[in-house]
């Protein structure tokens, strides 16, 4: 770790809001070891950190992994969650912000939102009487799903039961094919099964030699990214685009006591308590405002869909959104960021770009379009695919050169192929002057222009990934004698198709040998 970090000066920390105190001390600490400063005045092993984000959310969670956003449409929606978002407790809405509320509540009162549409509530409880009411209205077959006893070690049991337990119940679980669900452990972070992901039960597959016996329950998730990594191997889950879900024994809870339970990491997702969707854009939710005493939880809630029509209200309960004050006066206090500008002057820069454009004329207007090109000087381009010199590509205020692979070898059968060719976008005001070559056997070009007050070379080039780097490489070394450089500066920009990581190849082998 010490020398992967070796050289880090800035580190910068998006949802600022999820970090909590304990994060802030064990990242000060750490990075106080990693880079051997630390002392009373040293904070973070002098590693500047950026912090962005909103602290007036709902305060951190331990072990919550989520990213949220505030996403909308209406511009009307997004400003009264502004307001709401700094709302203090001693705060009235505006009676226009009141009527934005109430018609929400009226969509609710009228049921314009669908059967399973998410309610969000304030607590478990509240949860877990939605879901039990909704499983047998919108299933039939209906699972007990009991918990798989472990062997644990008594001294850890008994330190457990002295404790509170999980508000989640493991032991016990009713189920059924096409239940709403919502994964309830960070089962596989680098496959996207993680806490709050929600999905629907396709089949719950019994265990042929143990009776009754559930082996794994398979779920098909609304993000289609879940999973992927498990469905290129199994085949069944490949295909109808699910995942396999295994009891899951995370080794210890949220108490760090070991569980003495394995059971599948899901529960019903009819419903959500706010803190588990703060990741999560919800097109249509309920929310259920009663015990919203929280500072930020109706902010969150209000801002999970993306428009005022995907909302629905309960009832109007205006003390619901209120924020923490206290935000705001530790923002007050902070140290104003410093702003140093130097200024810049343009003609001391000169900036030369490469782009493998996979077909000039096909992306043209993806490089038109961009505002990257209008700040180069010369833009170096490979795999032009033309088949002529007479090319309709011009960027406002660039002259374009191209030399297409036709015009690249001796060998009809290369000349002919598809693809291939190389060129420059050169700025109107950047003298240029074109090198004439005799055929080289390369696809390359070479213009003569002053960078920054000397003369320089300068040469594109492609090598297609048929030609092979030896007589690449003997093509291309006869070309530079005939350039017959002495003291002149040569850059060279092109594709090679050879792996850069590796430095044990020829191509860089040979560049390295000539500096």
């Amino acid at each position: 770790m010490r020398s992967k970090l070796d050289g880090l000066c800035l580190l910068f920390i998006d949802e600022i809001s999820l970090v909590d105190r304990s994060l802030w001390r064990d990242l000060h600490t750490r990075l106080g070891q990693i880079m051997y400063k630390s002392g009373a005045n040293t904070f973070f092993g002098n590693v500047s950190i950026i912090a962005v984000g909103d602290f007036y959310q709902l305060p951190p969670v331990k072990g919550v992994p989520y990213i949220y956003r505030i996403t909308t449409k209406e511009a009307e929606f997004y400003a009264l969650a502004n307001r709401i978002r700094k709302k203090r407790k001693d705060q009235s809405l505006s009676e226009e912000d009141k009527r934005m509320l109430k018609r929400c509540v009226d969509r609710y009162n009228l049921k314009l939102y669908q059967d399973d549409c998410l309610h969000l509530f304030a607590w478990n409880q509240f949860v877990d009487e939605h879901n039990k009411k909704m499983l047998p209205l919108k299933c039939k077959e209906i699972v007990d799903v009991p918990g798989e006893q472990l062997t644990i070690n008594k001294r850890i049991l008994d330190q457990k039961k002295k404790r509170k337990l999980n508000t989640y119940d493991y032991k016990n679980l009713k189920l059924a094919v096409g239940a709403r669900v919502i994964i309830e452990e960070n089962v596989s972070r680098d496959d996207e099964i993680v806490k709050g992901a929600f999905g629907n039960i396709v089949e719950i597959v019994f265990n042929i030699s143990k009776k009754n016996f559930i082996n794994h329950i398979r779920v098909k998730f609304d993000n289609p990214d879940c999973g992927r990594q498990h469905q290129n191997i199994c085949a069944i889950c490949r295909k109808e685009k699910t995942i396999c879900i295994q009891r899951y024994n995370n080794a210890r809870d949220d108490d760090e006591y070991k569980k003495n339970t394995a059971q599948f990491p899901i529960r019903l997702g009819w419903a959500s308590t706010v803190h588990k969707v703060q990741g999560a854009t919800i097109k249509g939710v309920v929310v259920d405002l009663k015990r919203f005493n929280q500072p930020g939880q109706g902010y969150v809630s209000f801002t999970r869909p993306t428009n005022s029509d995907e909302l629905f209200l309960t009832e109007l309960r205006e003390e619901a959104f209120f924020c923490d004050e206290r935000i705001e006066e530790s923002i007050i206090k902070m140290r104003k960021m410093l702003y140093q500008y130097a200024p810049i002057d343009e003609k001391a820069f000169f900036r030369l770009d490469f782009h493998n454009v996979e077909g000039l004329e096909a992306h043209y207007n993806d490089i038109k379009n961009h505002h990257w090109y209008k700040t180069c000087n010369i833009i170096c381009i490979n795999e032009t695919w033309l088949q002529s010199t007479n090319c309709q590509c011009h960027l406002e205020g660039f002259s374009l050169l191209v030399k297409n692979r036709s015009d690249s070898y001796h060998n009809p059968s290369l000349c002919e192929r598809n693809r291939g060719g190389v060129g420059f976008f050169i700025r109107n005001d950047t003298n240029f002057e074109v090198v004439n070559l005799p055929c080289c056997n390369v696809e390359s070009l070479t213009i003569k222009s002053q960078i920054l007050k000397k003369l320089c070379f300068l040469t594109t080039v492609y090598k297609p990934p048929n030609i092979n780097s030896t007589t690449f490489i003997s093509n291309f070394h006869q070309q530079l004698l005939l350039l017959n450089l002495q003291n002149d500066q040569h850059i060279i920009m092109g594709d090679f198709n050879e792996n850069a990581n590796n430095i044990d190849i020829p191509i860089h082998k040979y560049f390295e040998a000539r500096g």
